[in-house]
Formats: structure tokens, C-alpha cells, sequence
């Protein structure tokens, strides 16, 4: 299994850190990321158990 909880949230940090975008790009793109990380882990996690069939 290559891609855990931890993986997400680090993918998530990295992105942040490559992108250099105009400030309010910036923003929408953190935006983005608040309004879907949540969905992201969980759709990782069904993956990982199973449940989900990618």
C-alpha cells in the first residue's frame, strides 16, 4: 500500500511549498485544498481498507 493518510498530508504540504502562484491564486488553491482534504484522506482510506475500488 504506497498511499496512506501521512502521504496525503505530506503531498498536500509539498504542493503547497512547489507552486509559486500570485497571492490570491495562492489563496484559492489553499481554499481548494481546505475544502477537500478531508474527502481526499477518507477516499485514501477507503482505498486502503477495500472499500473503494479505484
Amino acid at each position: 500500500m504506497w498511499s496512506t493518510q501521512d502521504t496525503v498530508k505530506s503531498t498536500i504540504a509539498n504542493l503547497k511549498k512547489f507552486y509559486r502562484l500570485s497571492k490570491e491564486d495562492y489563496e484559492e488553491f489553499t481554499d481548494t485544498i481546505c475544502a477537500n482534504k478531508e474527502y481526499w484522506i477518507d477516499c485514501c482510506s477507503e482505498y486502503n481498507d477495500g472499500i473503494s475500488e479505484w
